[in-house]
Parts: structure tokens; C-alpha cells; sequence
């Protein structure tokens, strides 16, 4: 029996995207660097960091619970309520108006999570699913400081938030195609998903060099050209995986010390070229099914 409960415990980990914590911290950092001007962790901070993992936990317990896809471990309801009370009651204590940024996660997890029954939801989850980004911000943020204390390039840097992580998940849409039938890719197509996408890239690219430089940006300027070349939503999602943590540690990074922030970008531009280019170099263990590309009458391969 208590095998069989360690297992669940383990699928209800595994379901918390464990590739995403680390994303989720740096948005923590971020949050907690724009407040206090400076970037070194201690060990308070981990009492803080811990309403926002619980956040975390409560917007993905809450999707399973919802969703109940009968190729993964059950999650009951119960347990995202749980997560984010402890958030709720941990922010309270720490400053009360952090409340409204729960009720912000709260309420735009709850509009995501009915996307699959409402067709207008479905086309525009993606923002939705961003807005539950920035409202994890904004709550990090007002874990240091008050409301009022807000400045707009913290609201500017909400906006680039919330740009970011919602075409994370149209190009996520763009995957899934085939299996969600009303989201925006489903209903009007992958091509004006793309351009959709690029076009937002372009926009935080402007809204986030206004607030810092153009060597922040450079991540997301190359992330729309590889979106104008490349076609293939399963590994363009995960890399946007990568961006997002780039683009948080870039900024954290511009406002206490940018030398390190050109070193990024070019471990950055490696690791897309992998995820590009990787599968073109002709291996006899390469998933050809997956190697599909706007430029593949300049990379061919042989079957």
C-alpha cells in the first residue's frame, strides 16, 4: 500500500512539469531583483519562494483535476485547493494586498481551464494562460513591496510576462492541433498562429528594450526569425521553454550586472541551433517523422 501511494505521490510531482520549477524561480527572481536591486538568494528567500511553488502546484493540479486525461495519474481537486490556500495564507501574512494577485491566478486558471467547452476561451486561452504568469509575478513582486510602490517599468515588464508565456502556449497550441479542436491554432490555422506569434515576439521585443537594451531583446528577435523558418510545434514549444528563462535572466541580469547577459545569448543561440539543426545531420537513429522545416529543400535528408 505504501508503494502504491509513493507512486502517486511521485505522478502528482511529474505532473508539475519539473522542467518548468526552474523557470518558475527565475520568474521569483526577477520579481524579487526589480524590488531589491540586487540578485543575491538567502535563505529567507526560500519561505518566500515557497507560496509561489504552491501557486504553481495549484494551477497545475487544478488543470489534471479538470481534465482528466485517462493516460495520466488522477489528481482530485482537493489537493490544488490545499496549494493555494498555503499561498493565499503565506502572502497575507507577508504583505495583505498580495491577495489580489491570487484572485488574479485564480481567476484567469479557472477561464483556461474551460477552454475545451467555450469556444471563445478555447481560440484565446493562450492569453489567459499568460495572465497566470503575470498574476505569479506580480504576487512574487508584492512579496517585497507594496502595491503602490509599483513602478511602470514594473507594469511594463508584466505586459513582456504576459507576452511571452501566452505565445508559449500558442506555439504549444500549435502542437497539440490535432487533439484540441477550438483553441486559435485549431480554428484559424497554424500559419496565422505563427505570424500571430511573431508579431506578439516583435511587440514585447519593443515594450522590453524600452525598459532595458537591445542585447536583453536579442533572444526573442532570433526566436520570431526561427518561428519564420521552422515548422514544428513539438520541439518549437519546448524551446520556448528555454527563451522564457532567458529573457527573465537577461533582465534580471541588466539591472545588477550585464556582463554576463552577451554569454547567455550566445549559449542561447547554440542551443536553438541544436534544436534546429540536430536532426538534419544524417543518423540512422533520427526520428525523420519529426524533422519538418519551411527550409528542407536546403536541408534534405535521406530516408
Amino acid at each position: 500500500m505504501a508503494i502504491f501511494e509513493l507512486k502517486r505521490f511521485w505522478n502528482w510531482f511529474i505532473l508539475l512539469r519539473p522542467y518548468s520549477l526552474v523557470d518558475l524561480f527565475l520568474v521569483f527572481v526577477a520579481a524579487r531583483t526589480i524590488a531589491l536591486k540586487n540578485i543575491s538568494i538567502g535563505l529567507d528567500d526560500i519561505y518566500l519562494f515557497l507560496p509561489i511553488l504552491f501557486i504553481w502546484c495549484y494551477i497545475t493540479w487544478l488543470l489534471e483535476a479538470e481534465h482528466k486525461h485517462k493516460f495520466r495519474e488522477n489528481v482530485p481537486y482537493w489537493i490544488s485547493t490545499v496549494a493555494i490556500l498555503i499561498s493565499a495564507i503565506i502572502g497575507a501574512i507577508v504583505n495583505f494586498e498580495s491577495l489580489l494577485f491570487v484572485l488574479v491566478v485564480i481567476i484567469s486558471t479557472n477561464l483556461y481551464i474551460k477552454k475545451g467547452s467555450i469556444h471563445f476561451l478555447g481560440r484565446y486561452s493562450f492569453l489567459f494562460r499568460g495572465l497566470m504568469e503575470v498574476g505569479t509575478f506580480f504576487f512574487a513582486l508584492s512579496l517585497f513591496e507594496k502595491i503602490s510602490a509599483f513602478s511602470l517599468e514594473h507594469i511594463l515588464f508584466g505586459l513582456v510576462i504576459l507576452i511571452i508565456y501566452s505565445v508559449r502556449n500558442l506555439i504549444g497550441d500549435i502542437r497539440d492541433t490535432q487533439f484540441d479542436k477550438i483553441t486559435f491554432s485549431a480554428t484559424y490555422g497554424n500559419t496565422k498562429s505563427y505570424l500571430l506569434s511573431i508579431f506578439l515576439f516583435l511587440i514585447g521585443a519593443l515594450v522590453l528594450v524600452s525598459i532595458s537594451s537591445i542585447v536583453v531583446i536579442f533572444p526573442i528577435i532570433l526566436f520570431a526569425v526561427t518561428l519564420i523558418l521552422y515548422d514544428n510545434g513539438y520541439e518549437l514549444h519546448r524551446a520556448t521553454l528555454l527563451l522564457t528563462s532567458i529573457v527573465l535572466l537577461n533582465y534580471t541580469l541588466f539591472i545588477v550586472d550585464k556582463t554576463p547577459i552577451v554569454l547567455l545569448n550566445v549559449l542561447f543561440v547554440a542551443i536553438m541551433a541544436n534544436f534546429i539543426f540536430y536532426n538534419y545531420v544524417p543518423r540512422e537513429s533520427n526520428p525523420i517523422e519529426k524533422v519538418k522545416s519551411r527550409f528542407s529543400f536546403i536541408l534534405t535528408r535521406k530516408k
